[in-house]
């Protein structure tokens, strides 16, 4: 027999005997859909509230069916938001999808999360918004960022403090622009597209780096270090495919050696699991910072990288370039 259209679950209430008339004793259980549900015993008669917790974990309403994300109702049965997205909050000229007020993550919900139902969360502030617009490679970075966003960045605007996430971001904007100025090319001058998405620890950011013709046999990368792990960085590396994954590391050359070492040896580790998904990995550093590690670990991390099938590319003026983008972005944000 079914209760409230569900089947008839077993439950328990709270309490050593039936209740007597004039008590009202909630009794909680799950159905055989693992749906969690209420039933409130009243004297003569009974009644079912059901609490769905359904699509990401969300509540379901019983009466119209919808999910509640808290920022808006999402329709499961029809794949779409009830309401639109805020404009120009999570929208991204590089990312069509992203125009479409109503679809939920992009149409992705296997690689992307929206526990609100707003998306990334924005800046509140017009004029830090309107800085953002100014770059939009380091907003898009922000944006795409699992550990940053413009509110975060609003909030160390407020605070005057700032995290290593957004000299991060800069850093990463900046080989965006490189990537697609002839730091990596096809083997026939494809043009190249860079896209900013979680690493494969889900932990930080990384580029993906594409033939945007989709025709090149290989590509080929500039100022790839050497077999024993040199400081010029003077080589080239041919991958197949048309595209590879970047892990920027956007390191102070000025310091120690041990914390930017310990920084490359974490990006070798992304580059292996890439290695290991079979996919091909560019662990990418400042050329000042990759000179101060002493020439056993430059070597070990190079090892580490071309075991995987990988290369370790070295920009010249990375964190210098990444610093003043960020300072940048703070002072026409109204910041120090």
């Amino acid at each position: 027999m079914a209760m409230g259209g569900f089947d008839r679950p077993n439950y328990s209430y709270d309490g050593a005997r039936p209740p007597f008339c004039g008590t009202i004793v909630p009794i909680f259980g799950y159905d055989s859909h693992s749906a969690l549900f209420t039933t409130w015993i009243l004297p003569f008669w009974s009644e079912t509230e059901q609490t769905l917790t359904q699509f990401t974990g969300k509540e379901r309403d019983s009466e119209s069916g919808l999910d509640y994300f808290g920022a808006r109702y999402y329709g499961s049965a029809l794949g779409r938001w009830t309401s639109p997205d805020s404009p120009f909050a999570d929208q991204h000229l590089e990312d069509p999808q992203s125009w479409n007020l109503y679809s939920y993550v992009r149409n992705n919900p296997l690689q992307y999360l929206d526990p609100t139902g707003a998306a990334t969360t924005p800046a509140k502030s017009w004029w830090v918004n309107v800085a953002l617009w100014s770059d939009p490679n380091l907003r898009y970075t922000i944006r795409q960022s699992p550990n940053y966003s413009p509110a975060k960045f609003e909030e160390n605007l407020h605070s005057g403090s700032y995290e290593p996430a957004l000299l991060g971001a800069s850093g990463e904007a900046a080989m965006i622009d490189a990537f697609q100025n002839g730091f990596a090319v096809g083997h026939h001058g494809g043009d190249i597209v860079a896209y900013a998405q979680p690493d494969v620890s889900n932990t930080d950011l990384m580029l993906h780096v594409v033939d945007a013709m989709g025709d090149q046999a290989g590509f080929t990368i500039s100022n790839v270090v050497g077999s024993s792990g040199d400081a010029a960085g003077a080589g080239t590396f041919s991958g197949r495919g048309n595209d590879f994954y970047a892990e920027v590391k956007t390191l102070n050359p000025d310091s120690a050696s041990w914390v930017n070492q310990q920084s490359l040896e974490k990006g070798a580790t992304q580059i292996e699991k890439l290695g290991a998904a079979g996919k091909t990995g560019v662990l990418v550093t400042d050329r000042a910072a990759w000179a101060t590690l002493d020439p056993k670990a430059r070597a070990a991390i190079y090892a580490r990288v071309q075991a995987a099938g990988g290369a370790v590319a070295l920009s010249a003026d990375l964190y210098k370039n990444a610093k003043k983008r960020a300072d940048d972005l703070k002072k026409a944000a109204g910041g120090n």
